[in-house]
C-alpha cells in the first residue's frame, strides 16, 4: 500500500435509535453525494439526502438490504445527517450542511405559502 492509504478516513461508531452503527466516512469517488444544489427543490434535496444515507448505510452495514435501509424510521434521518456528516469532518459550525439547506427551504417555502 502507498502513503496514499494514510488520507483513507476513519470509521466512528454512532448511538442511532437502539443501535450503534460504526459508520464509515465518504471517499473522494462520492462527492457526487454531498454536493448540494442550494436552488434545487425540496424533493430533489430530500432525494440526494436519502441517496446519501444509503450509500453510508451500504458501506458501513455491508450485510443490510436495500428493503432494510429503506425501511429506517424517518425519525433517525437527522441524527444518521448529523454522523454522516461529522464522520466525514463536516460537523463544523461555520460550514452549510445538507441538511441545513433543507431546513432553510422548507422555512422559504412555508413562508411564501402562507
Amino acid at each position: 500500500m502507498s502513503k496514499l492509504s494514510l488520507l483513507q478516513g476513519k470509521s466512528k461508531v454512532f448511538q442511532i435509535g437502539e443501535i450503534e452503527l460504526e459508520l464509515k466516512p465518504l471517499r473522494l469517488g462520492d462527492m457526487d453525494l454531498i454536493a448540494v444544489d442550494k436552488e434545487g427543490s425540496i424533493k430533489e434535496q430530500t432525494e440526494n439526502s436519502l441517496k446519501l444515507i444509503d450509500k453510508v448505510l451500504k458501506d458501513s452495514v455491508p450485510d443490510s438490504t436495500e428493503q432494510e435501509r429503506k425501511d429506517v424510521g424517518l425519525e433517525h434521518m437527522e441524527d444518521l445527517m448529523d454522523a454522516i456528516m461529522e464522520v466525514n469532518g463536516l460537523k463544523d459550525k461555520n460550514k452549510v450542511t445538507i441538511k441545513d439547506v433543507i431546513k432553510a427551504r422548507t422555512a422559504q417555502q412555508t413562508e411564501t405559502t402562507n
